[in-house]
C-alpha cells in the first residue's frame, strides 16, 4: 500500500456521508480533488458537518477546488441543498423585522418627546395675572423658542398665573422651565408651582403637581413628577430671585411625558 501523504487525513466516503457532507460521488463531487492545497480542506468539510468550503474559510488562492466548492454551495446552483436559499429568506425576514421594531421604538420615542404645552401642537395661553406687553407676552411662554424676551409680569405684585389649555387630555411627568432672557437674573422666577385639572374648574378642584423652585442657571432646568393627567395646566409663580424684583420673568415652559 503506498505511503500515506502527510495532507491525506483519515477520512473514508462512509465516514463523510456520516458527517452530514455531501453524499453524492463521495470526494470528488464534495469539491475537492486530491491535490496538497485541496486535501486539507476536506478535512475541515468532515469536521464542520459537511458545509464545505465558504469564501470566508476558502484558501484564497483561487483554487479549483475553492471555486467548485463555492459554486456547489451557491443558493440555485447545481448541488446546492437549498439551505443558501433559506438562509437568505430567514436574513430577509430579521432584518425586516429589526426595521419593524426600530420604526416602532422611534415612533414612541418621538411621541414621548412631544411638548404637549407647544403653540405649535396645539396647546394656547388662556389666562394670566399680567404681562409687560410688547415683546414680553405669556404666548411666548409657549413657543418654543429661546430669545433675548419671554414673558414678564407687569409689576412686581405676586402671585403671578398663567394657565394652559392643552387641545386633549394628556399624560405628563416631566416638567422643564428656561428662565434666560436679557432681563437681570434677579427677575427671573424663583418659586413655581404646578396644577392641572380637567375639565376647567371654575370654583377650586386644581389638583396639585409639585413645588418647584428654580435658579439661575440659564438652561433648561428640568423637573421629574409622578404621572398625572389634566388638560388644563396652571403654572403659579410666587417669588422672583430677588425679592425687591420690580416684575418677574420666565422664557420658556415646557411639558412631556417620558
Amino acid at each position: 500500500m503506498a505511503a500515506r501523504s502527510r495532507y491525506w487525513p483519515r477520512v473514508s466516503p462512509a465516514t463523510l456521508a456520516r458527517s452530514g457532507g455531501w453524499r453524492r460521488g463521495g470526494f470528488r463531487l464534495a469539491g475537492l480533488r486530491s491535490t496538497p492545497e485541496s486535501r486539507p480542506q476536506l478535512f475541515r468539510i468532515v469536521r464542520l458537518g459537511g458545509r464545505g468550503p465558504s469564501p470566508a474559510t476558502s484558501c484564497g488562492s483561487h483554487c479549483k477546488s475553492c471555486v467548485r466548492a463555492n459554486r456547489d454551495t451557491t443558493p440555485g446552483s447545481r448541488g446546492s441543498t437549498g439551505d443558501g436559499e433559506v438562509s437568505s429568506t430567514v436574513s430577509v425576514a430579521v432584518v425586516t423585522l429589526v426595521t419593524a421594531v426600530t420604526c416602532l421604538a422611534s415612533a414612541s420615542l418621538l411621541a414621548q418627546e412631544k411638548n404637549l404645552v407647544a403653540a405649535a401642537n396645539g396647546a394656547q395661553v388662556i389666562k394670566y395675572t399680567s404681562q409687560l406687553g410688547g415683546e414680553w407676552r405669556a404666548e411666548k411662554l409657549i413657543d418654543e423658542q429661546i430669545t433675548p424676551a419671554g414673558w414678564a409680569s407687569a409689576d412686581g405684585s405676586m402671585p403671578q398665573e398663567i394657565i394652559v389649555r392643552l387641545p386633549a387630555l394628556s399624560r405628563f411627568n416631566t416638567l422643564v422651565f428656561n428662565p434666560q432672557s436679557d432681563a437681570p437674573d434677579s427677575q427671573w422666577a424663583r418659586d413655581v408651582s404646578v396644577y392641572t385639572a380637567d375639565p376647567f374648574p371654575t370654583m377650586g378642584g386644581w389638583k396639585l403637581v409639585a413645588h418647584l423652585q428654580l435658579t439661575t442657571r440659564p438652561a433648561d432646568q428640568v423637573f421629574t413628577v409622578a404621572p398625572v393627567d389634566g388638560r388644563f395646566i396652571r403654572v403659579v409663580i410666587t417669588s422672583a430671585q430677588s425679592p425687591d424684583a420690580p416684575r418677574v420673568s420666565l422664557n420658556e415652559f415646557k411639558v412631556f411625558m417620558r
